[in-house]
């Protein structure tokens, strides 16, 4: 067992790191454990052989989060990325084991990889710019269509809404919570809509002539979309604009997203954009 805290005002990582050499952890595993600390304490801007207590104490999980994004900006292999986080965790459950801190700012920390097949925010645009274009010509129940299609698509690329959702969502799950209105997707998982997703859910149902509870509808039918709606929308995006437009690219983009919020935000704004339609809703894509 290691030897408690002395209880001085700074703490050095080597006595970390000793702690890890107790536990068998091989020679080669420490190495890379130790640059990686000092890497990550180093982005703090703090020095890995007096730590501050003050300092270790201010430490947030977005600081943490912060970090390892600055590692994928690198394009780091996710192998490395994950030792980064296995390390991380582990100096900061040994700082609570210890009682230098009483939160731990990593114990929720996770980490994915953003797969390959997410779109990129200029390919995402396009998709809205070819919706946006079919609205504007078109028999009456293909503008209706395209209305909903459009909302369909950030429903599911800002919150990682499923395919298999889509047809069983409700008007009765929306609640309003002062300025905000959210979703209720099932018992204990709601989300909270954007104001274009909320923009554009209000221009489809005023036009989609059905006091149904059921949101999303095929225009002629009246009856909810389901798995071939949904596969004939992403079909036709695929061909109009040359992309791979499936479910798992649409949910890639969605963890991509998350994973970038600042990027979600931008790619946000730009559709709510008065200049978006005319910016990209003349665009060709041939």
């Amino acid at each position: 067992m290691s030897e408690k805290y002395n209880g001085s005002k700074n703490v050095d990582i080597s006595i970390f790191l000793q702690s890890l050499k107790r536990q068998k952890v091989s020679g080669s595993t420490l190495r890379g454990y130790s640059t990686d600390l000092r890497s990550f304490i180093d982005h703090l801007h703090l020095k890995a052989e007096s730590l501050d207590l003050s300092d270790l104490r201010k430490v947030q999980p977005q600081d943490i989060e912060s970090y390892l994004k600055s590692l994928a900006d690198k394009h780091l292999k996710f192998a490395t990325i994950k030792r980064n986080v296995a390390v991380i965790r582990r100096f900061f459950s040994f700082l609570v084991e210890q009682e230098i801190i009483t939160d731990d700012p990593a114990k929720f920390l996770t980490v994915r990889p953003v797969a390959n097949s997410a779109l990129t925010s200029d390919q995402v645009l396009s998709l809205f710019g070819y919706l946006i274009r079919h609205q504007q010509a078109g028999n009456e129940s293909d503008i209706i269509r395209y209305r909903r299609d459009e909302v369909i698509l950030l429903l599911v690329i800002l919150y990682g809404i499923r395919q298999y959702q889509l047809g069983s969502l409700k008007l009765s799950q929306l609640q309003k919570n002062g300025k905000d209105v959210s979703l209720t997707l099932k018992r204990g998982f709601t989300i909270t809509l954007d104001g274009i997703v909320l923009q554009k859910l209000r221009d489809y149902l005023s036009i989609r002539k059905s006091n149904a509870d059921t949101i999303f509808l095929e225009p002629l039918r009246k009856k909810p979309v389901d798995h071939s709606s949904m596969r004939a929308i992403l079909t036709e995006l695929s061909y109009a604009l040359r992309v791979e437009c499936s479910p798992r690219t649409l949910y890639d983009t969605h963890l991509n997203l998350q994973h970038n919020p600042e990027e979600r935000q931008r790619l946000i704004e730009r559709i709510a954009s008065e200049k978006f339609e005319s910016a990209y809703g003349a665009v060709s894509n041939a």
